[in-house]
């Protein structure tokens, strides 16, 4: 028997403090060229996607993410995963996610199964 007034919403807004930084989604606009006149993608923030209340935190050393190698192949893993507190339907693997200053590829998401969050296993961009 479900207890009168509890959804997973009212989880989801009781957790709100939990997502104590924000993010931006960027997808990539086209190229520019830089000084050297090389290819540079322009990242520009996805529309409605500004300052979206996020949490961030690095893959755990025991989780199965990181980087593995299979023969001459190299599968790149996340580092970090973010949690939005929403389904963000719009985001897609081909955007980043910056969380302050910092910009991460996003790699994987995952999104519960009543669509109330977005889970994005992201790779630190370091170029």
């Amino acid at each position: 028997m479900r207890a009168q007034g509890f959804t997973s919403a009212a989880v989801v807004d009781r957790l709100s403090a939990l997502f104590d930084q924000t993010c931006t989604i960027r997808q990539n606009e086209g190229t520019t060229a830089d000084a050297a006149g090389q290819p540079t993608p322009d990242w520009q923030a996805l529309t409605g996607h500004v300052g979206l209340a996020c949490r961030i935190a690095p893959v755990s050393a025991l989780a199965s993410t990181g980087q593995s190698r299979r023969a001459e192949m190299v599968v790149d893993r996340a580092t970090h995963i973010i949690v939005l507190p929403g389904p963000y339907p719009d985001v897609t693997t081909a955007m980043r996610a910056v969380v302050g200053s910092t910009s991460y590829q996003i790699v994987r998401i995952v999104r519960d199964s009543e669509q109330l969050l977005c889970e994005l296993e992201v790779e630190l961009v370091t170029t």
